[in-house]
């Protein structure tokens, strides 16, 4: 498989200094803010902002390490280093989830004051860090798609400030303050979700699984369309990171064109990477008299 050079998309792509900046400083506001305020739900956001900053800082990590030339140990690179910098992010995510939970629920029990003028404070200045960031962030990527889709979890991450902003605005006028509880149990319940979907993502490409918009049986059905192909068993499609995939397949040709395999190896190639966006494929043929004396032709191989 080629090296793939970085490129000016890559560049844009790292997590930028002064963002991780913006988080950690953005992270010690609401946490003195929460304390000072006793409000639960700003702890919790200013926790949410610090793992934010942390996975930044993994992220970084994770990425130099992608980045490294492949070799005789690693002969497809380091390509998922940052599949796994996500999972060591992600379960920290849900670890914070459920302390928060566990928390909130102790201050059901034992209510303590809240200064309700501090939230509103507090999640001002972070709602407004937090837009900041995303603009800057757009204006530094106005040349990738990928980048600009990349923004809109970052907005859905301020929804926890801005859901603060409203308690403590409604704890200002009612001075309920349950509400600080619960505005934490809804964050932690954010959290976990987001987070346990992302991880159920991360997991299907740690475990090869066949990625969920490439139905088989079509990619049998279209190289089967080629002229001079008898038959595709034995196949496999998964994804080496969220922008690499790759294909193993048997390919059966008629014994009187065997002179055409490399032209028909050419057109599969080109179907899957134009079709499937399948750009690296490993492919075996075989001549259809020595297949019909295989028994093992189903679309999907038992190990």
């Amino acid at each position: 498989m080629p090296h793939k050079h970085p490129t000016q998309a890559d560049a844009q792509s790292r997590p930028q200094p002064w963002s991780i900046a913006a988080n950690l400083g953005l992270s010690v506001f609401q946490f003195v803010a929460g304390l000072l305020s006793g409000s639960a739900a700003l702890l919790a956001d200013a926790l949410h902002n610090t793992n934010h900053a942390a996975s930044l800082v993994v992220a970084s990590i994770s990425k130099r390490i992608s980045r490294k030339r492949p070799n005789a140990k690693y002969t497809f690179s380091y390509r998922r280093a940052e599949l796994i910098g996500a999972l060591i992010q992600l379960t920290a995510l849900v670890i914070i989830g459920l302390f928060l939970v566990s928390h909130a629920i102790e201050r059901f029990a034992n209510p303590v004051p809240v200064a309700s003028s501090w939230v509103v404070f507090g999640a001002s200045i972070a709602l407004l860090v937090d837009l900041t960031t995303v603009g800057l962030l757009w204006a530094t990527t106005k040349s990738s798609l990928n980048l600009k889709a990349a923004l809109q979890p970052k907005l859905a991450d301020a929804a926890p400030t801005l859901a603060v902003l409203f308690g403590g605005a409604l704890m200002l006028l009612s001075g309920w303050t349950w509400i600080d509880p619960l505005l934490t149990l809804a964050i932690a319940a954010f959290i976990i979700l987001s987070s346990l979907k992302r991880l159920a993502q991360t997991s299907r490409t740690l475990m090869e699984a066949t990625p969920e918009d490439i139905d088989l049986t079509q990619v049998k059905e279209q190289a089967e369309s080629i002229t001079g192909v008898n038959d595709l068993h034995h196949l496999h499609v998964w994804e080496l990171d969220e922008s690499h995939r790759a294909l193993e397949a048997h390919v059966v040709i008629y014994d009187d064109i065997t002179h055409r395999q490399r032209d028909i190896k050419r057109q599969l190639k080109g179907l899957f990477a134009e079709r499937f966006s399948i750009t690296h494929s490993t492919l075996e043929f075989e001549r259809a008299s020595e297949a019909s004396r295989r028994k093992e032709t189903r679309l999907v191989a038992s190990h």
